[in-house]
């Protein structure tokens, strides 16, 4: 009996003292990254990689002072990568080689280091912006984000952000005629702005929607690019856990639960502050689709929730479209670097994927739904992983919806 009613106590002390050892790990990465950014402040361009290994390790940097330091580097230098970076031309879901040099040709820098449209772009008057035809969509988004700030955040503060938030958006979208607004992009505008201030935050918008794979989601439809770049989520499953890829296949849940992951970097599900700028740190610091390897380890720390849940389309649907506080986001991150290291992105969407697609085939044909064979490659992977009985357009509704929901 005496020893029953010490497990609560036990295990409280227990849980202290992990959390105060993890603050410790915290304030003494903290002390290093500051500094180390004091030292070299004058050259972090150079110290990129360094700071991309600091971003990517565990508990990301901390801080958002050492973040506002560090996004800007990390994003000036995102195509300065390695090989596994800029490889992300080989499909045509994924950024090309082309669109960064073409990005690099439209954002040319003058002698001053300052880009050549910046008097272009300083002359935009708010009565400007607000002549933009995507200008009443975005501040419709942008009245919706009272759930993102963080604790502590006042009225004044909010209502400061949320003004400076839509003309930022839409400055960013004036930079290409190409450019169509979609639902999410203000959550990543958002992060930027808490962490960096207006103009910082615009800088580093712009060179996203430029010169990452935000590029392709601001110029193409979702069904060309997202949707696309999240059948490699189950191409990461089937490689790793069969088992699981197969249930979830069987279920033909598709790939509309997890839209908005990649298209806000977890911005529009995660509700913990600090673990949306954690992602963020890993995502500004990596490959274009760690968004599709996040994902996929979020499915696999949930493996048990799904198979306690019935082979059901709308039942998994509704279960994995939310990521509960229980998901453990720093085990997350560890577990989506190592499936990266395993499963690069060249082998993903080449062999692994032309595997997978066989799988499916393969697979049909067991459970003898065989399509006439003029239209069977219509049936192979988009008919177990798209799941087309969903559009985009319905994402938009149910987003829309659950945003609604939120700031009643």
């Amino acid at each position: 009996m005496d020893s029953q009613a010490s497990t609560p106590t036990t295990n409280s002390a227990a849980y202290q003292s992990i959390a105060k050892a993890k603050q410790k790990v915290q304030l003494k990465k903290k002390q290093r990254l500051e500094k180390y950014i004091q030292e070299n402040e004058d050259k972090l361009i150079k110290k990129a990689q360094d700071l991309r290994d600091f971003a990517k390790s565990e508990c990301g940097l901390i801080s958002d002072e050492i973040r506002s330091k560090v996004w800007p580097v990390l994003a000036e230098t995102i195509n300065d990568q390695d090989e596994s970076m800029s490889s992300t031309d080989e499909s045509s879901s994924s950024c090309s080689d082309s669109d960064f040099e073409t990005a690099m040709s439209s954002l040319s820098v003058s002698d001053d280091g300052q880009s050549s449209d910046r008097l272009s772009e300083s002359s935009s008057s708010i009565e400007d912006l607000k002549s933009h035809p995507e200008w009443n969509q975005v501040e419709m988004d942008v009245h919706r984000t009272l759930a993102r700030f963080p604790p502590g955040t006042s009225e004044d503060e909010r209502v400061t952000l949320q003004t400076d938030l839509t003309p930022l958006i839409v400055r960013v979208l004036k930079q290409n005629k190409r450019f169509r607004y979609y639902q999410g992009f203000h959550d990543i505008c958002l992060t930027l702005i808490l962490v960096l201030g207006s103009e910082n935050a615009y800088r580093v918008a712009k060179i996203l929607a430029h010169r990452t794979i935000f590029k392709r989601y601001l110029t193409k439809s979702l069904e060309e690019t997202a949707m696309q770049d999240l059948q490699l989520m189950y191409v990461l499953l089937f490689k790793h856990n069969h088992k699981l890829e197969e249930y979830l296949r069987e279920a033909e849940l598709g790939t509309l639960f997890a839209l908005s992951w990649p298209l806000t970097w977890l911005s529009h599900v995660l509700d913990d502050y600090q673990q949306v700028v954690t992602c963020f740190d890993l995502f500004l610091s990596t490959h274009p689709l760690m968004p599709i390897y996040i994902s996929a380890a979020v499915i696999l720390q949930r493996a048990k929730e799904i198979y306690s849940t019935e082979k059901d389309m709308p039942m998994l649907h509704a279960l994995l479209s939310h990521i509960p506080d229980t998901v453990d986001i720093p085990t997350v991150i560890e577990v989506a670097l190592k499936l990266f290291a395993e499963y690069p992105p060249r082998m993903v969407k080449t062999k692994y994927l032309q595997e997978y697609e066989k799988e499916c085939e393969e697979s049909m044909k067991r459970h003898a739904r065989v399509p006439p064979a003029d239209t069977l490659s219509r049936y192979s992977i988009s008919k177990w992983v798209v799941a087309g009985t969903m559009s985009a357009a319905a994402f938009y509704l149910l987003w829309t919806k659950s945003y609604l929901e939120l700031v009643r």
